[in-house]
């Protein structure tokens, strides 16, 4: 049950980032509603369900409530977990239902549909946040956490959310509150550009990137990042291909999300990681070859 004194939670987007938050919710004691689309809830026809995590061989089910998005009630506290190229026309969505007072919080990769939705709803608390925890979905509000991770929150708004530090103590959750949300985004954006995109090119697992001709490839992303994100004031003291490096031997067995939704036959958020690169140097008057070529390679085998 949820604790009565605590904000009321909804979150939009029923992936696996979704469920881990709404699990992590529920068993913290907070109230939490998932919202999905009315034509999948009538398809369902119930308002609740098992939502079933399983982490570290153990697992945990919780009834969960369920709403259709655009007819509930009054929203104060809203996660948005849907893709980049969805997020700001879910927050639409359910604009009419949020309170004046209500916080937004954003879990997207890349950049660019973060801002898009502050500068949409600007009398809103906007956060971002940025993880690196693993969840993959197995069917329908069942999924497995593939690892655990870090999640940075920071504020993209002027206005300040009354409950958003409440998040930072969700059980079995490593959260942090930021005040610079920007360089945690733009760092995720940095290393996910070097290996997602080329993951779902190459149809491979993360370490199959570290073989000649892709670390080649690798190599050659990592250095035109960097050249772009300093051109553009990002500073970093960290070496991008040796985190990058670094991640795809921790991660060599796992498949992207990017290449997962590919599989699915899904769109991709590269428009919003390599893309939104490419934008940058494109303004900055920097030539990228290597995201480029990549994208080209990418629109030629259909990956959007």
């Amino acid at each position: 049950m949820g604790n009565t004194d605590s904000p009321h939670w909804h979150v939009l987007g029923a992936g696996s980032i979704g469920c881990l938050w709404t699990s992590k919710l529920l068993q913290s004691g907070f109230a939490c509603t998932v919202l999905l689309r009315p034509e999948k809830l009538d398809a369902l026809g119930s308002f609740s369900h098992d939502l079933i995590l399983t982490e570290n061989g153990n697992t945990t089910t919780h009834t969960v409530s369920l709403e259709a998005a655009g007819t509930s009630g009054q929203i104060d506290n809203l996660i948005v977990t849907t893709k980049a190229f969805n997020a700001l026309k879910a927050v639409r969505s359910v604009a009419g239902q949020l309170s004046p007072s209500a916080t937004i919080v954003l879990l997207q990769n890349g950049m660019g549909s973060q801002q898009a939705i502050a500068e949409t709803f600007p009398e809103h608390s906007v956060y971002a946040g940025s993880t690196t925890d693993g969840a993959w979905l197995e069917d329908f509000l069942k999924i497995q956490r593939a690892g655990s991770g870090k999640t940075w929150l920071g504020s993209i708004s002027t206005e300040p959310s009354s409950s958003i530090s409440m998040l930072a103590g969700l059980q079995d959750m490593d959260i942090e509150l930021t005040t610079d949300i920007q360089s945690k985004l733009l760092a995720k954006l940095a290393i996910n550009s070097a290996i997602n995109g080329l993951a779902a090119l190459q149809n491979c697992r993360n370490g199959d990137l570290l073989l000649s001709d892709n670390f080649r490839t690798v190599t050659q992303l990592c250095k035109e990042t960097e050249e772009i994100l300093l051109a553009s004031g990002f500073r970093d003291n960290t070496n991008l291909l040796d985190v990058v490096k670094q991640v795809l031997i921790s991660t060599g067995d796992n498949i992207c999300s990017t290449l997962q939704d590919v599989r699915h036959q899904r769109p991709t958020e590269l428009a919003w990681i390599n893309g939104y690169l490419l934008g940058l140097a494109e303004t900055l008057n920097i030539e990228a070859p290597g995201h480029h070529r990549l994208m080209n390679d990418l629109a030629r085998q259909g990956i959007q």
